[in-house]
């Protein structure tokens, strides 16, 4: 519990750069925007914006449980676990399959077709959902 505090605190306080081009961010179940720490030692080895995001996963579920993306803007997921036992993220449309203990996991993607796609856990039935979506310029 005391990591999933500590990541919390980090993704409410952190005062980083943040792309304008990416400048979704992640929202908890009450909509309400939160912002995700940015590591800006991975910053060094992507060419152009790119989306980054902190998933804090627990025996309570995911938080934030939906996040917003662009299409085919590169997306980093740093998933966190505070769970004594072995916790899942997977997002089938996006490949990813990962089993996250209490270490952070990276995982990368870029959506190309807008839409909602869903991320879940089948050791907990915990659920969550990547909204993909075109954003206009006016």
């Amino acid at each position: 519990m005391k990591n999933l505090i500590l990541l919390l605190a980090c993704a409410y306080g952190f005062q980083g750069e943040v792309f304008p081009e990416a400048s979704f961010h992640a929202v908890d179940e009450d909509l309400q925007p939160t912002r995700a720490p940015a590591s800006y030692k991975s910053m060094k080895n992507l060419e152009g914006p790119f989306q980054e995001y902190a998933i804090a996963m627990s025996d309570q579920g995911y938080f934030p449980k939906a996040i917003f993306v662009v299409p085919k803007v590169p997306v980093k997921l740093y998933l966190s676990s505070s769970s004594k036992k072995p916790l899942c993220f997977i997002a089938e449309d996006f490949k990813i399959r990962r089993q996250v203990r209490t270490s952070i996991e990276e995982v990368s993607f870029v959506p190309h077709t807008p839409g909602e796609y869903p991320f879940f856990c089948p050791i907990t039935g915990h659920r969550g959902i990547i909204f993909v979506k075109d954003f206009v310029k006016e």
